[in-house]
């Protein structure tokens, strides 16, 4: 209930947000975009990515100023089933930034949709680098992964 609750919350500051944007208001407007970016990702609003990363790219953000967005939709895209666009997004935001902050989310998230694109090598090369990062989530995350795919 709580969850569903939060989503319709989180979806309507969503929609209330991206109704807000005004092209005069350049500081605003940003942090309305982190809003809705936040809103997109703990409401679990994945739907909704593609219209908030439309809106960051209207507003002529710098390349670094968008990465926040293109993992937000690169975790969208894989949350809605969608590998091809997902891990696209996930190569553009790593392009740009390649120590950006959550580094290791990104290519950890990259590798699953790699392996789930049947690109196992490449899944294994993303997750044994972030095995690497010593991150307290990410690392045993991958660390498994490369266990599971040894078993097999």
């Amino acid at each position: 209930m709580k969850t569903d609750i939060s989503m319709r919350k989180s979806t309507e500051a969503i929609k209330l947000g991206l109704s807000a944007l005004n092209p005069q208001k350049e500081s605003f407007n940003r942090s309305i975009l982190e809003i809705c970016r936040d809103g997109v990702i703990d409401g679990k609003n994945w739907k909704w990515a593609s219209r908030v990363i439309e809106a960051a790219e209207k507003m002529k953000l710098t390349d670094q100023e968008l990465v926040p967005f293109l993992t937000m939709a690169g975790r969208a895209y894989l949350e809605m089933k969608d590998c091809q666009k997902s891990k696209e997004t996930y190569l553009r935001a790593l392009k740009i930034d390649p120590e950006m902050p959550n580094r290791a989310e990104s290519k950890f998230n990259l590798g699953r949709c790699l392996y789930q694109l049947k690109d196992i090598e490449s899944a294994k090369k993303e997750w044994s680098e972030v095995a690497t990062f010593k991150d307290e989530l990410w690392s045993p995350l991958a660390e498994n992964e490369l266990k599971i795919l040894e078993s097999k």
